[in-house]
């Protein structure tokens, strides 16, 4: 693994001031891809800028009917939320499916064309 610093954001603006001064800089949202991705030398950030403690681990119903789910929310308390298995019971299946301890986010930013060709999954 290449060398990084670490920062700890206090808010959401401080994380992108963060980013902004280190375009090599990532999130570091509580998933273990990323840190497998450095293993790997797939990913050489110099900048990890962890907002794990941020408050965007939750789903909020909206008022017009739609719900804001924060890139923080696990895939199981997505697929375990009321709101979501209700309205929502396609999304709330594959969150169940792509289950684990990673946010939302990660799965979203992360797929399988990061890795290395050797390790390509089909």
């Amino acid at each position: 693994m290449n060398p990084f610093r670490y920062e700890r954001a206090s808010d959401a603006s401080g994380a992108v001031a963060l980013l902004a001064k280190a375009p090599n800089g990532v999130f570091l949202a509580g998933g273990t891809n990323l840190v497998d991705h450095m293993r790997l030398g797939v990913r050489q950030p110099d900048l990890l800028i962890d907002i794990t403690h941020l408050p965007y681990d939750r789903v909020e119903p909206l008022p017009d009917g739609g719900v804001r789910i924060g890139a923080l929310v696990r895939n199981s308390d997505l697929a375990a939320d009321r709101t979501i298995r209700t309205r929502y019971p396609l999304l709330a299946h594959h969150a169940l499916a792509l289950t684990g301890l990673h946010p939302v986010g990660v799965d979203v930013t992360t797929c399988h064309h990061h890795r290395p060709k050797e390790i390509q999954l089909p």
